[in-house]
């Protein structure tokens, strides 16, 4: 398979994860782990019921989830673009919604799905399919690890007349004049 070798099984790592995992062998970038923990562990004292449905997806995976959303590059890139084969890429759901993930859902009106958009930033998680990024649908049930700092820049962006994408803001700190 193509398994890169910092990604680990959440079924591993720690019981508040294998508790929070819709099924077995999710596997995610292992730098993330110190903080997914934090916050799954802290969603559950908030009485939050937050679920981790998807990872890392190989291309054949990511060839098989735009198959059985009917091709539709709106909804799933192709393979080769998305970000679920960083393994920083994380698809939430929620026992609300009957841990179902999708567009027309209601994740985002769910309890868990609120709780995550007002406090994910703080374990360094964005919502990264916003506005059409990459011409995608927006998708409220999708985090991106990109670190505390980096989240922190982000939320704050959040907070002005105009927010911006977390990949504008790595982009720009990352180019020679950033």
């Amino acid at each position: 398979t193509e398994i890169e070798p910092n990604l680990v099984s959440i079924d591993a790592v720690d019981p508040v994860l294998k508790e929070a995992s819709t099924s077995e062998g999710i596997m995610l970038h292992s730098s993330m782990m110190t903080d997914l923990i934090q916050m799954i562990a802290d969603s559950r004292s908030a009485n939050m019921g937050l679920y981790i449905s998807s990872g890392y997806r190989s291309f054949d995976d990511q060839i098989k989830a735009l198959l059985r959303l009917g091709g539709d590059e709106t909804v799933a890139t192709l393979p080769g673009q998305s970000q679920h084969h960083t393994g920083l890429a994380i698809d939430f759901t929620s026992d609300e919604i009957e841990m179902t993930v999708g567009m027309n859902q209601g994740f985002e009106t769910s309890e868990a799905g609120i709780w995550l958009a007002e406090n994910g930033w703080k374990y360094g998680f964005v919502q990264s399919y916003t506005k059409n990024h990459d011409g995608v649908q927006n998708e409220p049930w999708h985090y991106y690890y990109v670190g505390k700092t980096y989240a922190r820049i982000w939320h704050d962006s959040q907070m002005t007349d105009h927010p911006r994408d977390i990949f504008e803001i790595l982009n720009q700190i990352n180019s020679p004049e950033g």
